[in-house]
């Protein structure tokens, strides 16, 4: 009976495995057949894994700098640079032959950068398209794809043979850095900002009212507000891919109101106003919820409720006296009007600039939004109560809330802005206290 030769060296001995890139693992000979096993499987543990950490993925391009620096310095210290096992570069060495012959293909990479590197074709010629850009936004006019590649083959001394396509806006946008942008400001006095710089008309400004106020607490600032009935959000959360979002809606979708909003430099806040539409003249309904609800035939601000505003109706009995108090208002023309002339002289009227009251007016700088956010929320706490009665929920439209319920909203929206609130956005755009007139 054959017995089979015993495993590794014998005891006392010491074994010197070789390993790649030149290393060797010491294995220790251990006095007994299963320590000796052990031993051998342990280090051939430990020369698989460095087999597996040395595997790459290489080019045809690296494999033939590979060879010609084996050829150079020699396959192990070529295999120890590299990171790759010695036994791949002898074989990439015989196959060096056909390795060479096989055709390189033109990467992307490379076309890449040959397109970045080339630049633009008609350098002076977008240079002037971007001067035009420029100058339209100034003016306050809007710049489509379709407006730049008509403009450019304006520009060009060959406008066939130039395509201006949808690759070189894209260039254009790059080298120029230029983006669509959502239009977030819609004014009909842009204009202004051709003659003078919106910093220096929001300074001199700045600088009149601090000069003609008594104090933040005499400087009053009045804006209207419009609340649509429907206040159920544009956004809403829902699967992706979906053709149709589909959101309930009432009968009154396009129903509105108009909420006079007033406040003081210190953060007191006068009663709002609501002005709902009805076929009768302006008139003094009942107060709700501490808001005052007057009714006008378009719900809007006209001469006549202006008038009915600046009176003892209102504004006169909240703050008094207003020879000492500065009012801060837009050009609207219910505001203008010569007829009001008389009642707006005691009060010291500073008139915000037309197309600036996004910059001059605090409560469009940050109240009214907030006003507006809690209003929302409002309406959708209520709106979720309704859906728990059956009848409304089986109904293919959302109920409308009635005019009480607004004027309870109304009311506790306003509450709920703070007088932090509204002395940050007094002093974001820049009032500030000043020495009491002589």
């Amino acid at each position: 009976m054959k017995t089979s030769p015993p495993l590794g060296p014998r005891e006392g001995e010491r074994c010197m495995t070789a390993a790649p890139s030149g290393t060797t693992v010491e294995v220790n000979v251990a006095t007994t057949t299963d320590d000796r096993r052990s031993a051998l499987t342990n280090s051939s543990i430990q020369i698989q894994s460095y087999h597996a950490n040395m595997r790459k993925r290489l080019s045809l391009y690296g494999k033939l700098s590979i060879v010609q620096r084996a050829v150079d310095i020699g396959i192990r210290p070529c295999a120890r640079q590299y990171g790759v096992h010695p036994s791949m570069v002898c074989r990439w060495l015989q196959q060096r032959d056909a390795l060479e012959q096989v055709p390189r293909r033109r990467q992307k990479t490379q076309k890449n950068v040959t397109t970045k590197q080339r630049g633009a074709k008609h350098p002076v010629c977008e240079q002037e398209l971007s001067r035009w850009v420029s100058y339209q936004r100034r003016m306050g006019l809007t710049v489509s794809h379709m407006d730049l590649q008509r403009e450019m083959k304006r520009l060009v001394a060959d406008p066939v043979a130039f395509r201006a396509s949808n690759s070189w806006v894209q260039g254009f946008k790059k080298r120029f850095c230029l983006s669509f942008r959502r239009v977030t400001t819609r004014s009909m006095s842009v204009l202004n900002y051709l003659h003078e710089p919106i910093s220096e008309v929001q300074e001199h400004f700045v600088h009149r009212v601090n000069q003609n106020m008594t104090g933040l607490s005499h400087l009053v600032n009045m804006d209207e507000v419009p609340v649509w009935l429907d206040l159920s959000s544009r956004y809403t959360l829902d699967t992706k891919g979906i053709k149709q979002v589909v959101v309930r809606s009432g009968s009154q979708t396009r129903a509105r109101i108009t909420v006079v909003l007033t406040c003081t430099g210190d953060g007191r806040k006068l009663p709002p106003v609501i002005l709902a539409k009805s076929k009768n003249q302006v008139r003094n309904c009942q107060d709700i919820a501490g808001v005052h609800v007057w009714l006008q035939k378009k719900a809007f601000m006209d001469t006549d409720t202006m008038r009915a505003w600046l009176s003892e109706q209102y504004l006169s009995s909240y703050l008094g006296p207003t020879t000492d108090y500065t009012l801060l208002l837009d050009r609207a023309p219910a505001h203008i009007a010569s007829s009001l002339r008389t009642l707006l002289e005691p009060i010291h009227p500073m008139f915000i600039p037309g197309g600036y009251t996004p910059l001059l007016q605090p409560l469009d700088v940050g109240i009214n939004k907030t006003f507006k956010d809690n209003l929302r929320t409002l309406y959708r706490e209520w709106q979720h109560i309704q859906m728990m009665n059956d009848d409304i929920r089986q109904s293919p439209q959302t109920v409308t809330p009635p005019l009480h319920q607004i004027a309870v909203w109304v009311a506790e929206s306003w509450r709920r802005v703070s007088p932090q609130t509204i002395q940050n956005s007094f002093a974001k755009v820049g009032y500030r206290d000043t020495q009491v007139r002589q």
